[in-house]
């Protein structure tokens, strides 16, 4: 899907957000200890990024319809989020899910550069996202 415009852009954040919740609650259920709490930890950080996601939306709504984005898909961001009984499998998909999130909050703050603090809050929650990687590769199942 073409994410052409400022709404489009956060409203995938917003959706990317939600799936990690949804993501992560599933595979906390099989899980135990360390992973259990850091999926739990990683649950609420996706909470309060959809609020951040949501209350940037509100404050920059004048200017989601100036700017037009080309070139900007979302196709490159989707993951696999099927929830097998594996927990390396789930893991592994976990990771994946942080990579591209973080690919994807990167890209689109080059896309928004011109809305400074949107560039900021993007590159806040892409870097969030790089740390919960190496995090996820501390894990031993």
């Amino acid at each position: 899907m073409e994410l052409g415009t400022f709404g489009a852009i956060l409203k995938f954040a917003f959706e990317l957000e939600s799936d990690s919740i949804n993501f992560y609650k599933k595979v906390s259920e099989n899980a135990q200890g360390e992973l259990k709490n850091l999926l739990s930890s990683f649950m609420d950080a996706s909470k309060k990024n959809q609020q951040l996601i949501e209350r940037t939306r509100r404050m920059n709504v004048a200017e989601m319809i100036l700017e037009t984005i080309t070139g900007f898909d979302s196709d490159k961001y989707v993951v696999d989020l099927q929830v097998s009984n594996n927990l390396r499998d789930c893991l592994n998909k976990a990771i994946n899910l942080e990579e591209k999130s973080a690919q994807f909050y990167m890209d689109a703050s080059s896309k928004l550069s011109f809305l400074p603090e949107v560039k900021r809050i993007l590159d806040k929650l892409g870097k969030d996202r790089e740390g919960r990687i190496s995090k996820l590769k501390t894990i031993s199942l």
